[in-house]
């Protein structure tokens, strides 16, 4: 019996030993396409094309069914970008709602994440931002919706106080 616990204890290191083997090479592998994208996209000096591929690598990268780049452009924020689309129609109330959460969530500053109960919603979130989430997840039927605010860098040094959020990224998952 002795014998047959310590192959048993042996099989069973050996199989956790490999799981985690698994783990690394998959995290390798992740962090591998991250570092090719990023260099795909510093390559580009078109915005317009920098940010198709942005949202449509990125879908994958971060499995989201769609993933939407908003930037601000002077006083309105702008639907750039989103996965699987060639062409953004501005007047859609979709677009107008991607919109509207982008720049509640820039004023918020911090990243959203909603994970699909509705008072999840309304707790803990700024007024504003609750609203255009509640208006945008209505109109789109998102289960999932992470919006992560972005701070680009000027080639000017920063002058003292917080930096400014000048685009939003939002993944989007539906099932």
């Amino acid at each position: 019996w002795q014998e047959l616990l310590v192959t048993i204890a042996d099989v069973a290191a050996q199989f956790h030993g490999h799981q985690q083997l698994r783990q690394l090479w998959s995290e390798r592998s992740l962090l591998h396409q991250s570092l090719e994208l990023t260099r795909r996209f510093q390559r580009s000096t078109d915005l317009e094309q920098t940010a198709l591929e942005i949202v449509n690598e990125g879908r994958r990268l971060v499995a989201a069914d769609r993933l939407s780049l908003v930037v601000e452009r002077g006083s309105q924020w702008q639907l750039l970008a989103a996965s699987g689309v060639d062409r953004i129609e501005a007047r859609a109330d979709v677009t107008r709602r991607l919109q509207q959460l982008a720049q509640a969530t820039s004023r918020w500053g911090e990243p959203l994440d909603y994970g699909g109960s509705s008072t999840e919603r309304t707790t803990e979130l700024a007024p504003e931002l609750a609203d255009r989430l509640e208006q945008h997840l209505e109109e789109s039927q998102a289960r999932r919706l992470i919006a992560m605010p972005i701070t680009l860098c000027d080639d000017q040094p920063s002058t003292i106080g917080p930096s400014r959020v000048r685009a939003v990224l939002i993944a989007e998952q539906f099932t």
